[in-house]
């Protein structure tokens, strides 16, 4: 499972200490002040105690399988989630997302913020599950 999310950066890693918080692996999309975009692989349960720290800015979990590849991004975005993203974005003077945003969408708005040249296919990283 992997989550893209927006995290506190110290240089290009997030802010995680990953003996409190495990999780496989993370890839970096780009940086909009101290904050990073990025793409955390884990388990389930991983990723949502990662997404529970109040560094942590969840935008979507996803999943792939034998043929379905984040189908979870054609989904309207959570509604706890954009709650939580609204603060951020509200917090660093950006426009807020509204009801009914699929998770491409917003993924793609914010992670277009932090790197300009920002590609689905470019942004990746190994899962173990």
């Amino acid at each position: 499972m992997k989550m893209f999310c927006i995290v506190k950066k110290t240089s290009s890693d997030p802010e995680l200490d990953r003996t409190l918080t495990p999780y496989t692996g993370h890839g970096y999309i780009g940086a909009f002040g101290q904050w990073a975009g990025y793409i955390i692989s884990g388990t389930k349960s991983q990723l949502q105690a990662i997404n529970a720290l109040p560094q942590v800015y969840g935008l979507a979990y996803v999943t792939e399988a034998e043929g379905a590849h984040w189908t979870e991004l054609d989904n309207a975005i959570a509604p706890a989630m954009r709650n939580k993203v609204n603060t951020w974005l509200t917090a660093n003077a950006q426009a807020i997302i509204p009801a009914g945003w699929t998770n491409k969408k917003v993924i793609k708005a914010i992670m277009l913020k932090m790197n300009p040249i920002f590609e689905w296919g470019q942004h990746d990283i190994m899962d173990v599950e």
